[in-house]
């Protein structure tokens, strides 16, 4: 169905007929509220865009033997970060003249970071309410998962039967009208075969153990 409408020339029942006029209707209605929602998100993250472009500091920067991620979204946030920092210079202001000296910012960043604790530096930020995080590798970040992440439901731990409890992410977004489901391991091979075959075929656990000895189904690969 193509999401692009007009609207009717005339009333309702000319162009759907009688009959269709109340299901046309919605359907249009339907039509019209996605291009309405479409149009919405699209000039809401383009404003999000332009949003992001202007905001300076944002970015990884080499801090001690790792790197920190720093990204100041509002004002009060960079007035936390350069009261922690120590600056005080009317060229970063407010966030166009944070921007248009972006290379002298770059610059005292660039001082400040290197002799820090990234992780420690991160933490202390965090705690202020400037976004920084430490800059992790992939086995890092779930070996010893972020309390951020933790607290917010990104990363969760799961067991599975064969290898134990390890940390695996979710979306990372939450969405307010719905709540998330459990999480679980993904099946393992054969796992819900007895179930499958007892509630879709009516086999008995009798006749499922006659298949599982004959190799047609099973938790064992057999090649």
């Amino acid at each position: 169905m193509s999401y692009r409408s007009r609207r009717p020339r005339g009333p309702i029942k000319a162009r759907f007929g009688r009959a269709g006029a109340s299901r046309g209707a919605q359907t249009r209605y339907r039509t019209e509220r996605l291009n309405t929602n479409g149009l919405y998100n699209s000039v809401h993250m383009n404003k999000r865009a332009m949003t992001l472009d202007m905001q300076h500091p944002r970015g990884n920067r080499a801090a001690g033997e790792s790197w920190i991620a720093i990204g100041v979204e509002t004002e009060a946030a960079w007035g936390t970060l350069a009261g922690h920092m120590g600056v005080d210079d009317p060229r970063f202001a407010d966030i166009a003249s944070r921007k248009a000296n972006a290379e002298a910012l770059d610059g005292v960043l660039a001082r400040w970071c290197p002799n820090l604790d990234a992780e420690e530096t991160a933490a202390t930020l965090s705690g202020l309410g400037v976004c920084a995080a430490i800059v992790s590798p992939f086995d890092a970040l779930y070996e010893d998962p972020s309390p951020n992440f933790l607290e917010r439901g990104f990363t969760v731990p799961v067991t599975r039967p064969e290898s134990g409890t390890h940390f695996l992410p979710l979306a990372p977004w939450l969405l307010s009208a719905r709540t998330r489901p459990p999480t679980r391991y993904s099946p393992r091979f054969g796992e819900h075969s007895r179930e499958v075959l007892r509630t879709e075929l009516g086999i008995t656990d009798g006749e499922y153990e006659e298949l599982e000895a004959l190799g047609v189904t099973g938790m064992v690969h057999r090649p």
